[in-house]
Parts: structure tokens; C-alpha cells; sequence
């Protein structure tokens, strides 16, 4: 049967043309008429690659081994070297090479750098501790008036400086009828105020 051809008699019998007649009679010899498409040259090729590759390594492991190991020893040394980091977040997202992000460049180029918002998380140092006692909320709090009166000098302001309000986001408060920093916190039960949480 034709299922039952050692794969060697049969690439054997392929390499040489003396047994070419050995080959078509096995393949005409398959039941059910089911065709066989032989692989292309590329295939072939490949395979013979891997073949070789494979001996070599079972008759060489050291050699192998050795092989593999340099292999990853120099692409840790040599791949960082060629890498950057991005740390911009419009970079990731726009092809560096369409028309939006020529644009985005002539204007940082024009008028500066745009400005990047970030975001301040104070929690617990111990997970799963709740937030809401006193000695943490104090300590927050103390926290929050410091950041409220970090300024940095300004250069092209004229020489000025800047303030929190000057460079923090700002929201529309209806009450007040004015626009304040945008600070999400639960200090705002306290009005931010270290004696009425020391009183609550």
C-alpha cells in the first residue's frame, strides 16, 4: 500500500531517475484516486535546510548549545543599543511620517512644546488599608498644601514665576463662578482645611 512506503524509498526513489518509474508506480497505486501535489522548489529547499540543521545539532549539541547562548548574550548586549524609549504618548498612536504629525512637529517647533498633564495617586503604602483615618488624611493633607505652593521660575514669562493655579487643569465651579484646579479628593469633605479635620 501506498501508506506504507518508507519515506526514504520514496525520496529515493524521487533523487534518482533509474527508480523513476518505481516512484509513478507508487503514486498511481494510491487507492481512491487521491492526488498527490508535490511541493515546489521552496519547500523542498527548506526542508533540506532543516534537515541538515537538525543533524548537525544532534551530532554537535555542545556546539549547539554554545551557538544558542552566544546568540542571546549578543542580542541582550547589542539589541538595547538600538532601541529607544518613547516616551511620548501622541508618538505611539500617529504614524511619525503623515501629514498630522509633520503638522504637530512645525507647531511644537513654532510655539513650543504642548503641555502634558499628569496625574497625582496618594494611597496607602500598605494594601488593602483604608484611606479614611486620621493620621493618613492629616498627612495628605499636608501633602496638598505643599504641592499648593510649589512655584518654578519661568524664563519666558519675563522672568516670572509660576504657581500650582497657573499650570494646573481648571474647571468651571458654578458657585463660585470661577474656574479652580481640578482636584479630586477627600479632603474636600474638610474644605481642605487641617483644623476641621482635626475637630471631625
Amino acid at each position: 500500500a501506498w501508506m506504507d512506503l518508507p519515506y526514504a524509498k520514496l525520496a529515493s526513489a524521487r533523487r534518482s531517475p533509474a527508480r523513476a518509474g518505481f516512484a509513478d508506480a507508487a503514486v498511481g497505486a494510491v487507492p481512491g484516486g487521491v492526488k498527490i501535489v508535490t511541493h515546489g522548489i521552496i519547500e523542498r529547499q527548506l526542508a533540506e535546510l532543516f534537515r541538515r540543521v537538525g543533524l548537525w545539532v544532534g551530532r554537535h549539541p555542545r556546539r549547539a548549545i554554545g551557538a544558542s547562548l552566544l546568540a542571546a548574550i549578543s542580542c541582550a548586549l547589542l539589541i538595547p543599543a538600538f532601541l529607544t524609549f518613547e516616551a511620548d504618548p501622541v508618538a505611539l498612536y500617529i504614524p511619525q511620517r503623515s501629514a498630522l504629525a509633520q503638522q504637530r512637529r512645525y507647531i511644537e517647533r513654532t510655539f513650543g512644546i504642548w503641555d502634558e498633564p499628569g496625574i497625582l495617586v496618594v494611597k496607602h503604602k500598605t494594601p488593602g488599608t483604608s484611606i479614611m483615618q486620621p493620621d493618613f488624611l492629616l498627612a495628605a493633607m499636608d501633602l496638598h498644601e505643599r504641592v499648593q505652593r510649589v512655584v518654578a521660575p519661568a524664563p519666558g514669562a519675563g522672568g516670572g514665576e509660576l504657581a500650582m493655579a497657573d499650570v494646573c487643569a481648571r474647571r468651571f465651579v458654578t458657585l463660585t463662578g470661577d474656574y479652580v484646579c481640578a482636584v479630586l479628593s477627600a479632603l474636600e469633605q474638610w474644605g481642605y482645611s487641617k483644623d476641621k479635620l482635626a475637630s471631625d
